[in-house]
């Protein structure tokens, strides 16, 4: 819980209940199940879009450019590390969850290797964007250590259509911002077009 939500719930105590705000908890078995599940397929999503860009390959280039307003090779560089960070978190990554939460998933930077999912997360589907995979590609990019990404400042900014548009008009912002790193790995993994 936030230090601003610990300080609200203190004051709700004093004048009536704080029950609704919580702190995520250990998943349930099912839970426990889908979250490994996608954990797998994000670190496999992870190691074929890092070899593909490895090897040059034109699609991944051209979404790279696309995604992310990736136009050098020093660029590219920077964001296949990250993306092998991102790798190399998921292999050690616990979840918490808290199904009352309607977002998909969020960290703390600070706290490497937690990732608290969200209603969202669960209802998301295997494959495309947004997938449950996608989701835990996006998160690992935030933690300090592989790279602290960030996500767009407002709700309106979230989505495929506003990353795209970020990628053009601010390619350095793309490259830092987690929803542009979460779709180009998904377009790339998926073969999956522009929505």
């Amino acid at each position: 819980m936030s230090d601003l939500l610990r300080k609200l719930c203190a004051v709700l105590l004093l004048v009536g209940s704080c029950a609704a705000i919580a702190d995520p908890i250990a998943c349930d078995d099912q839970q426990a199940a889908i979250a490994a599940a996608a954990n797998a397929k994000a670190r496999d999503m992870l190691q074929k879009v890092v070899s593909l860009m490895d090897a040059g390959d034109s699609i991944a280039i051209d979404r790279l450019s696309l995604w992310l307003g990736v136009i050098n090779s020093g660029q590219q560089q920077a964001v296949a590390d990250r993306l092998n960070k991102a790798w190399a978190f998921l292999g050690g990554t616990s979840f918490l969850c808290d199904t009352a939460d309607p977002d998909y998933a969020w960290v703390y930077k600070e706290q490497p290797f937690t990732v608290r999912l969200g209603s969202a997360f669960f209802s998301a589907a295997t494959a495309g964007y947004s997938s449950q995979g996608g989701t835990l590609v996006h998160e690992t990019t935030h933690f300090l250590i592989s790279g602290a990404s960030k996500d767009p400042p407002k709700r309106e900014l979230y989505g495929t259509k506003a990353a795209l548009e970020r990628a053009k008009s601010s390619p350095a912002e793309a490259q830092q911002n987690a929803e542009n790193l979460e779709y180009f790995v998904e377009a790339t993994f998926f073969g999956m077009d522009p929505p």
